[in-house]
């Protein structure tokens, strides 16, 4: 018997199998998240002219102290049609360019109007609340970096400069297939013996929080027939990710399917709990995951497996963020194989206090549906005493994941 690939050695593989990023345009304001393949470079200059920063007046330095005639107003979006000329001002709104002879901007709160005329404050300095032309960047100014992801005030940037495009890493498609005889869609009551296709739900908002946008679910019968028909209908997906199946039971057809059909096995079964039958392989740039059937099997596989195929794909770093923490309570363990258990971490001052949760077992949906986390403990016994500290990764659709 082959023995069982050590976890890291397993995410190291699938990283090589993986394919990086894919370049392609698409218009600034869609590009949220994505990273840059190309920096982006300003088309024209910010501000395109000098810009009033202030409701007010536009001055002449030499007026300050003065009453002076204002000789019209200019609002933002429109030209400047009067000047400004020794005794004389032009009211001004936020936003405007200013007129012809301005030197500064007079806030509209330090000036009082009397008889018709404008008092203008004792000091006035040059280019007070204006922002001159070019001053922040011009034409040919490199303004969003290569690698840089792009962000919403990034992708404003983009615009403001006159880019309304941008190169970026695409995203790869994805069809889910989800396998077992015994699964009923969640849409009306169950039969003997059948309970509802909780992972594919599951695994699409997975795929969708992970950054892909085209994401379809295919059911397969416990059938070659049916499997091989749900895998060759994923022809044009990127990545198919198979739930169950990929055990050795008599109903376990994946592994043998997919090499049928021309995928290479990249590796299958990890020491790893949940999920040790976990099956890796390629065709070309495309990867086909077999995940076990049991749902948190499946639900740790594509956090630590899919994901980080997707996160390369995206030019992210394929490994998560990790984070330390402190066990909330006494914890007892004994694993044969590296334990990836979900818990809930919280925060506790300047650090993070770890929750564990209930746990029986790969098929407990129950006990761990707060869960955020996961943390990790290798092969061997445990008797962690409250206190203990131990690494953590967040979980995709987790408010704290959003902001790591």
């Amino acid at each position: 018997m082959r023995p069982l690939l050590d976890p890291d050695r397993a995410l190291a593989l699938l990283l090589e199998a993986a394919p990086g990023p894919r370049p392609q345009r698409r218009p600034a304001a869609d590009a949220l998240g994505r990273i840059l393949l190309e920096p982006v470079i300003a088309v024209v200059a910010q501000p395109p002219f000098d810009k009033a920063m202030m409701d007010g007046f536009a001055v002449r330095c030499a007026d300050a102290g003065r009453r002076v005639d204002c000789l019209g107003e200019v609002a933002a979006g429109s030209v400047p049609g009067a000047q400004v000329s020794p005794g004389h001002v032009v009211e001004i709104m936020t936003g405007a360019p200013c007129p012809t002879g301005t030197e500064a901007v007079v806030q509209v709160e330090e000036t009082k109007r009397e008889n018709g005329r404008v008092k203008l404050p004792d000091v006035i300095k040059e280019h007070q609340h204006i922002q001159i032309e070019a001053s922040v960047c011009r034409p040919g100014d490199e303004v969003l970096p290569l690698g840089g992801v792009v962000s919403s005030v990034g992708l404003a940037t983009a615009v403001a400069v006159g880019v309304a495009e941008v190169v970026v890493a695409d995203a790869p498609s994805m069809t889910v297939i989800t396998t077992g005889s015994e699964l009923l869609a969640p849409n009306g009551p169950l039969g003997p013996a059948q309970i509802y296709n909780s992972n594919g739900p599951m695994l699409q908002a997975m795929a969708i929080r992970s950054g892909v946008e085209d994401v379809s679910t295919i059911h397969a019968e416990d059938t070659r027939k049916s499997l091989s028909g749900a895998i060759e209908s994923a022809d044009q997906a990127e990545i198919v990710v198979l739930t169950g199946g990929v055990s050795m039971g008599r109903y376990d057809l994946v592994p043998q399917t997919l090499g049928d059909l021309g995928w290479e096995q990249i590796f299958h079964k990890v020491r790893q709990k949940p999920g040790k039958p976990l099956l890796v392989a390629k065709k070309g740039e495309r990867l086909a995951f077999g995940l076990p059937g049991t749902p948190l099997g499946s639900h740790f596989g594509f956090h630590r497996y899919v994901v980080a195929a997707i996160r390369k794909r995206l030019g992210l770093c394929g490994k998560r963020p990790r984070h330390s923490g402190s066990l909330a309570e006494a914890l007892c363990l004994k694993n044969g194989r590296t334990l990836f258990r979900l818990a809930r971490a919280v925060r506790d001052g300047g650090g993070w206090l770890i929750l564990p949760l209930e746990w029986n077992g790969s098929s407990d949906l129950v006990g761990p549906a707060s869960a955020n986390c996961y943390v990790r403990l290798e092969p061997g016994e445990h008797d962690l005493d409250a206190g203990a500290e131990l690494m953590f990764e967040f979980v995709d659709g987790t408010v704290e994941a959003a902001f790591e």
